[in-house]
């Protein structure tokens, strides 16, 4: 009894390790603001391949965005390049850094208690797509606005979701 017992409080204690790992708050500090985007340039120094951020208006998405030489490295590596299972947004590794391809694919993991791209499923439903398709991207100094057009829920330990054919 008491082997499933600690078992137990270690499988909450490590959800809840997971979760907190996950937490947009955590970066709230570095988040660029349009007068001030020293501590955005912090955590660039922490971690160099950190190259924008990323916010979708309404909903919890509001996290630092990075990209590396591989689809699969920031899978369980956070922003600031510290181990975790939550890991990051992430541009894909064949997108150009400063977003000016056609497409630019961003993956995240789904997760609960509305972390990362946990809200992903929501949009299924038409009208929270409809009310939630905007958001802005900062990078390179600047501010864009974005219009979200599609989503796509795959499992984490697919292949195919990271090898897609990026064709202009």
């Amino acid at each position: 009894f008491l082997a499933l017992a600690g078992y137990g409080c270690y499988a909450i204690w490590d959800s809840r390790q997971i979760y907190s790992g996950a937490d947009a708050a955590l970066y709230e500090t570095y988040k660029p603001q349009s007068t001030d985007t020293e501590s955005f340039e912090e955590l660039q120094k922490i971690n160099p391949e950190v190259i924008g951020w990323l916010t979708v208006y309404g909903t919890s998405i509001d996290y630092p965005l990075v990209q590396s030489d591989d689809n699969q490295k920031y899978v369980n590596v956070n922003a600031k390049g510290e181990y975790a299972l939550s890991g990051s947004l992430f541009l894909d590794y064949r997108n150009k850094a400063d977003f000016s391809d056609f497409c630019n694919i961003i993956y995240g993991h789904h997760m609960e208690k509305k972390s990362m791209f946990g809200e992903v499923e929501e949009f299924k439903e038409q009208d929270f797509f409809d009310s939630h398709r905007y958001g802005f991207l900062y990078s390179d100094g600047k501010e864009r606005g974005l219009e979200f057009f599609a989503f796509l829920e795959d499992d984490a330990y697919s292949d195919v979701i990271y090898n897609p054919e990026l064709e202009d």
